[in-house]
C-alpha cells in the first residue's frame, strides 16, 4: 500500500468517529507524515475532540518546527 492508502485509512477511521483507532493506526506507521497529522486533526475537529486535535498538532510541531502546517493545524483547533 502507498502513503495515500494510509492517509485514506486514517481519514476514513477519523470521519467515522473512530479517532482512537485512527491515531493508533497513524502511530503504527514508521513515520507519521504531515498529511496523516492533518487528517487526524481534521477528524478531531469534526468530532469535537479539540484536546486530542491539539495534542496531535503539537506533536507534529515538535517533529518539524520549521514547517508551517502544524501552526495551521493548531489555528484550526482553536477556531
Amino acid at each position: 500500500p502507498s502513503h495515500q492508502h494510509f492517509c485514506c485509512m486514517i481519514e476514513l477511521l477519523g470521519r467515522s468517529g473512530r479517532l482512537r483507532e485512527a491515531e493508533e493506526f497513524a502511530a503504527s506507521m514508521p513515520a507519521v507524515e504531515m498529511a496523516m497529522s492533518r487528517s487526524l486533526v481534521g477528524a478531531c475537529n469534526l468530532n469535537g475532540e479539540s484536546d486530542r486535535g491539539e495534542r496531535i498538532a503539537r506533536r507534529a510541531l515538535e517533529c518539524d518546527p520549521e514547517n508551517a502546517a502544524p501552526y495551521v493545524m493548531l489555528t484550526s483547533v482553536y477556531s
